[in-house]
């Protein structure tokens, strides 16, 4: 069957920017077939890693917690939980979702092939109150030809479309179609920082190029895996994050522009985010960090 399910993440305060491995230039000029995200060289460890972060808005909170800067549970206010586990390799292999009763109602496997791509997910759903089962299964198939990843969605959704993800040249993703060619996403660049969407509408993004970036938190999604484009085309989604080299500043919708702000500890590491929204409720985030292992 084939699927188009899309949430733009820019729209909300996760998107920011940077990727220590993302930022090595050798690596992000290559094509999507060989991108890993591990530098050559070993990177300096840094002194601390990722705690916790939380997300408050609109009187609810989100809160994110990390083990070796990997996420390893998400609570959703007091009514969903999802906790994440990983292979040998570091990568995300499952995914696990829970009610506030501790009732599993999805599951997720993910798997790679041996260049460490990902080439499936499967999903479970569970329904049980009506004690019923419903899955989508997605296959990922690579075209080096052409730098494109198709993903062919086996869905209970009807409405379930296939979608394709294009890569330029430097490895970027370029844009986001249906299988008939119809354009769901497309993407600008300023170097490696994305400056524009268009989904419909146009979307603009402004960073901070001066403030230099620390800690993991601008990478808390990304470092579920070890290759961009399996991140890319595991969500099904971009999220600004997960190729830009610097903090977002503004994010421009169809509603205004959103100002982000930032505090930061005496080491540099950012602690708070503060999104003020021209239409939507402010939003914040705070980040918590423990000493590296």
């Amino acid at each position: 069957m084939k699927k188009i399910l899309f949430a733009f993440l820019c729209a909300i305060p996760f998107t920011s920017c940077s990727d220590s491995d993302v930022t090595d230039v050798k690596n992000v000029q290559q094509s999507v077939n060989e991108i890993t995200d591990e530098p050559e060289d070993e990177p300096e460890i840094a002194a601390y890693e990722l705690d916790s972060v939380i997300q408050y808005s609109g009187g609810n909170a989100s809160v994110f917690e990390f083990s070796n800067n990997k996420m390893v549970k998400q609570s959703i206010g007091n009514q969903l939980f999802y906790e994440y586990s990983y292979n040998q390799d570091g990568q995300l292999s499952s995914m696990t979702g829970k009610d506030e009763q501790g009732n599993i109602n999805f599951t997720r496997s993910v798997s790679y092939g041996a260049d460490k791509r990902i080439i499936a997910k499967n999903d479970t759903y569970y329904n049980n109150i009506q004690n019923t089962t419903s899955t989508e299964n997605v296959t990922y198939i690579y075209n080096n030809a052409n730098n494109t990843v198709t993903a062919d969605f086996d869905s209970y959704d009807e409405y379930a479309q296939d979608r394709v993800y294009h890569f330029n040249a430097a490895g970027l993703l370029s844009k986001i179609t249906t299988t008939d060619g119809t354009d769901i996403q497309v993407y600008e660049y300023n170097g490696n920082n994305i400056s524009q969407m268009t989904s419909g509408s146009i979307y603009g993004f402004t960073y901070d190029n001066v403030t230099a970036v620390k800690g993991e938190y601008l990478n808390m999604y990304r470092n579920q895996f070890k290759n961009y484009s399996s991140y890319i085309v595991y969500t099904g989604y971009m999220v600004v994050k997960t190729v830009t080299h610097n903090y977002l500043s503004q994010f421009t919708d169809y509603s205004g522009v959103a100002n982000y702000t930032y505090q930061f500890n005496a080491e540099g590491y950012p602690v708070e985010v503060n999104v003020n929204h021209p239409t939507a409720n402010d939003e914040q985030i705070v980040i918590k960090y423990k000493p590296t292992e």
